[in-house]
C-alpha cells in the first residue's frame, strides 16, 4: 500500500447540504487561494514563493553562513591556489552554491500541507476524535484536527506556528522559516550535509593555509597575510561541533526512517516501525524517489466556500490577513450571492481576474 495516504474528511449526511457546497464551488471570485489562505505562511511575487511565518530567520540564516564563506573564498580559498592546489578554490564555490540552492529549495518549496476542509458545516460534537486505520497489520489512529477539519493520515501533525496539517511531519525549523515535511525534507537533509562539509572544510584549508605561510615567512608577516584564516577558524569550530552532531543525528533519522517529531515521542516504542524499508532502501527512498505533487494549489481562483471560511475565521480571530483583505472577501461573496441569486445577470466586463490581487506580506 502507497505510504502517501489520502487523507479522510468529515462527510456531510445532509443532501442539501452537498447541493449548495457544488453550487457554490463552481462560482469563482477574482481572489486566489494564496490571497485567502487561512494558515500563517507567507507569499510573494504572486504566490510563486511560499514559506513560513518568520521568514526573517531564513536571512539571518543566510547572513550567519555567506558572509564568512564570502570572506574564505576571498582571503583563504583564491590565495590558495598558488600554495596548495587550485581545486580548493572549486571546491569552495561548489558548496556556496549548494549550500545556498538547498537552503533556498527548502525554504520556497511547499512541505506537503493537507488542504483544510473548507465546506465543513455541522457540529463538532457528532465527530470521532480518532478514526481506526489500519497499515501493515498495524492499527492507527487517525486523529482529527479541529482547525484543519480533516481526519490526518499517519505521519502528519498539524504545526502550530504555520498553522497547517503537513504530511510526514518532521518539525518546524526556525533556521529555516518553514515546516520540513515530505516534500523538502530531502532538501534540508541535504543542505545539512552541505552545511557540514562547508564548515569542515573552511576550517581544515584556514588551518593548512595558516601552516604554509607560517612555514615561508616571518610569524608577523604570516599573521598579517593569515588574520581571516584565524578568525575563520575561531568561528568554524563550534559551528562544526553543532552541525556534525546534528547531521547524524539525520542520518540516523533516515536509515531508520523516523521523522524528529516520530523519535522524540517514542512513537514506535511498542512495535516495529512499519514504514521503514531498512537502511539502503530508506536511503534509496529519501534521495531518489519522486517527489509527491502538491495537494493545494495556490493560483486556482477561490470559490465562495473558501471565502466563507476564511470570513468566518476572521470573525472568531483565527484569521491572520489584514483588514483590506477581509474587505475584499466579503466583497467578493457578496458578488457570488448576487450571482447565485440572479443567475442570469450579466457579469460587469470591468470585472478581470487579473485585477486587484493583493499579496499576503
Amino acid at each position: 500500500m502507497n505510504n502517501n495516504l489520502v487523507e479522510t474528511h468529515f462527510e456531510f449526511v445532509n443532501q442539501n447540504q452537498i447541493e449548495n457546497q457544488n453550487q457554490n464551488h463552481t462560482l469563482h471570485s477574482k481572489l486566489k487561494i494564496y490571497q485567502v489562505w487561512p494558515g500563517n505562511n507567507r507569499f510573494c511575487c504572486s504566490g510563486k514563493l511560499f514559506t513560513g511565518p518568520d521568514w526573517k530567520t531564513l536571512i539571518v540564516t543566510e547572513f550567519i553562513f555567506n558572509i564568512p564563506f564570502i570572506l574564505f573564498i576571498i582571503f583563504t580559498a583564491y590565495p590558495s591556489i598558488k600554495i596548495i592546489h587550485f581545486s580548493i578554490f572549486l571546491v569552495a564555490l561548489f558548496l556556496f552554491i549548494a549550500v545556498n540552492l538547498s537552503l533556498l529549495l527548502t525554504s520556497f518549496i511547499e512541505p506537503g500541507i493537507i488542504p483544510r476542509d473548507t465546506y465543513f458545516s455541522g457540529s463538532f460534537q457528532h465527530i470521532p476524535e480518532t478514526k481506526p486505520f489500519e497499515f501493515q497489520n498495524n492499527t492507527f489512529e487517525l486523529p482529527y484536527c479541529d482547525t484543519c477539519n480533516i481526519y490526518r493520515s499517519p505521519r502528519a501533525s498539524h504545526c502550530s506556528i504555520c498553522d497547517n496539517c503537513v504530511q510526514k511531519f518532521d518539525h518546524h525549523c526556525g533556521w529555516v522559516g518553514c515546516d520540513l515535511g515530505i516534500r523538502n525534507y530531502r532538501f534540508f537533509f541535504l543542505f545539512l550535509i552541505f552545511v557540514t562539509l562547508s564548515i569542515f572544510f573552511v576550517f581544515v584549508v584556514s588551518i593548512l593555509h595558516i601552516i604554509i605561510l607560517t612555514k615561508e615567512k616571518t610569524f608577523s608577516e604570516a599573521f598579517v597575510k593569515t588574520l581571516a584564516s584565524y578568525l575563520l577558524t575561531i568561528y568554524s569550530l563550534p559551528f562544526s561541533m553543532y552541525l556534525s552532531k546534528l547531521t547524524f543525528f539525520h542520518c540516523y533519522l533516515v536509515s531508520k526512517n523516523l521523522t524528529t517529531r516520530e523519535y522524540y515521542r517514542n512513537i514506535y516504542k511498542d512495535i516495529q516501525n512499519p514504514f521503514s524499508k531498512g537502511c539502503c532502501k530508506n536511503w534509496i527512498h529519501l534521495l531518489f524517489s519522486k517527489i509527491p505533487p502538491s495537494k493545494i494549489h495556490l493560483k486556482s481562483f477561490a470559490n465562495y466556500n473558501d471565502l466563507f471560511y476564511v470570513s468566518e475565521l476572521f470573525l472568531n480571530g483565527g484569521y491572520c490577513g489584514n483588514q483590506i483583505e477581509i474587505n475584499q472577501i466579503q466583497e467578493e461573496m457578496s458578488k457570488i450571492q448576487n450571482q447565485l441569486q440572479n443567475p442570469n445577470e450579466e457579469i460587469n466586463e470591468n470585472d478581470d481576474p487579473k485585477t486587484n490581487l493583493l499579496d499576503k506580506n
